[in-house]
C-alpha cells in the first residue's frame, strides 16, 4: 500500500476515535458531586440501551437534617418530582417511611449512576419507630432516588440501568 493511503487511512481512523470519543457519555470520574450537592435541583434521566426512557426532577438531600427529614409530612409529589440522597461514599443504605404519608419507589444507585436496587416503600401511620420496616440498598449505595411508587414499573426502570445525574441551574 502507497505510504500517502497508509498515512490518510490513519488520519481517518483517528478522525473516527477522536469523534467517538467526544461524543461518548462523560465517564464516571467527570462526574461532579460538588455541582450536585451545590445544586438545589437534579435532572436524573433514565437510560436504557442508550436511549432516554424516563427522566424526573429531584430535589436534593445532602445535609444530615435534609436526609433525615426527606419526604416526611408531605401530601403529596408531582409525577415528574422526587428527591435524590447524596452520600460522599457508598455504603449500604437503609430508609424507613417515618412521618413520609406519599407510597414510594426507593431507587438505590451505586457510585457510577447504576441502579442497583428497587424497592416499593408504603407509609407506615401510626407505626413505632422501633416497628418501621427497612428498606435497603443490598449492596453500596453512593445516591438514593425517591419518586412516586410505580414510576419505575410504569416507566420500564429496572436494575442495572443507567442514570445520568445533572444539575439544573436556577434558569432551567
Amino acid at each position: 500500500m502507497d505510504a500517502g493511503i497508509r498515512r490518510a487511512l490513519t488520519v481517518a481512523v483517528l478522525l473516527a476515535a477522536l469523534a467517538l470519543i467526544i461524543s461518548a457519555p462523560r465517564p464516571v470520574e467527570d462526574i461532579n458531586d460538588e455541582g450536585l450537592k451545590n445544586s438545589s435541583l437534579v435532572n436524573a434521566a433514565f437510560i436504557d440501551d442508550d436511549q432516554k426512557i424516563a427522566e424526573l426532577t429531584l430535589e436534593t438531600a445532602v445535609t444530615e437534617e435534609e436526609k433525615a427529614k426527606g419526604l416526611m409530612n408531605r401530601e403529596s409529589l408531582d409525577n415528574d418530582s422526587g428527591m435524590i440522597f447524596i452520600y460522599d461514599e457508598a455504603d449500604e443504605r437503609s430508609f424507613w417511611m417515618k412521618n413520609t404519608s406519599i407510597p414510594l419507589d426507593m431507587i438505590f444507585l451505586t457510585a457510577e449512576q447504576t441502579i442497583r436496587t428497587i424497592k416499593e416503600a408504603d407509609p407506615e401511620p401510626n407505626v413505632s419507630d422501633a416497628n418501621l420496616k427497612s428498606y435497603t440498598s443490598e449492596g453500596p449505595a453512593k445516591y438514593v432516588i425517591e419518586a412516586n411508587q410505580n414510576f419505575s414499573e410504569e416507566e420500564g426502570i429496572t436494575e442495572g440501568l443507567k442514570v445520568l445525574l445533572e444539575p439544573l441551574s436556577s434558569e432551567d
